[in-house]
């Protein structure tokens, strides 16, 4: 099982960063530039694999092209549900707001407690009435879709969180909850920090890493 933690996004991300386009992702999320769908189809265009000379390797290289512009893929599906659990459950927060809930997301990714990628871990139990992890996933939201600038503010901070350029603001929580619902699970946790209209925490015992 610790063998196989993340493997799907870690190697995303490793396709990506190897990627020049990913380079030019990077420097639009730095710059403060919105994402835009033309250079997100420049990027999966770009994750080409090292070439291998010989028409015997024709199999093996088509392969290989396979498997980067899949992970390609997959590193967007990724950032994509990670942007609306962004969006849906802190738009109206700071960016130290919204950074936070990111972190949740992604600090149970890291977890053994929970899936091993990030829109399992967004959209753990959806399909349950009581299930859901994230209330935007279950009470209808994701109906009326996304927009506007908040949209593209919780893309470019998605992209990122999974890039890993950002700060640690939530002190490894993996729990959340607003502050004005008492749940009962909190009382079981380590409170981290309160941002805006969200207080956080985090488990009381060693951490769940995968290794």
């Amino acid at each position: 099982m610790a063998q196989t933690a993340n493997k799907k996004l870690a190697f995303a991300v490793g396709a990506a960063a190897w990627a020049v386009a990913g380079l030019v992702v990077v420097a639009d999320l730095t710059s403060g530039k919105p994402v835009a769908e033309p250079e997100l189809a420049r990027f999966e265009k770009a994750v080409d694999a090292p070439t291998i000379y010989g028409s015997a390797a024709e199999d093996q290289n088509a392969e290989i092209e396979t498997s980067f512009t899949e992970a390609a893929a997959e590193l967007k599906s990724e950032a994509h549900c990670l942007a609306q659990a962004i969006y849906h459950e802190a738009r109206s927060e700071t960016y130290a707001g919204q950074l936070a809930v990111a972190e949740v997301v992604m600090n149970r990714v890291s977890s053994r407690r929970y899936p091993n990628s990030v829109c399992g871990v967004v959209f753990q139990g959806h399909k349950r009435r009581t299930g859901c992890q994230f209330t935007f996933t279950c009470d209808g939201s994701l109906k009326h879709g996304e927009h506007g600038v908040p949209w593209a503010q919780s893309q470019k901070l998605a992209w990122k969180v999974m890039f890993g350029l950002h700060e640690n603001v939530s002190d490894s929580a993996t729990h959340y909850h607003a502050v004005y619902v008492n749940p009962v699970w909190a009382k079981r946790l380590v409170r981290t920090v309160k941002i805006g209209r969200h207080i956080f925490y985090r488990t009381p015992v060693r951490s769940a890493s995968r290794r």
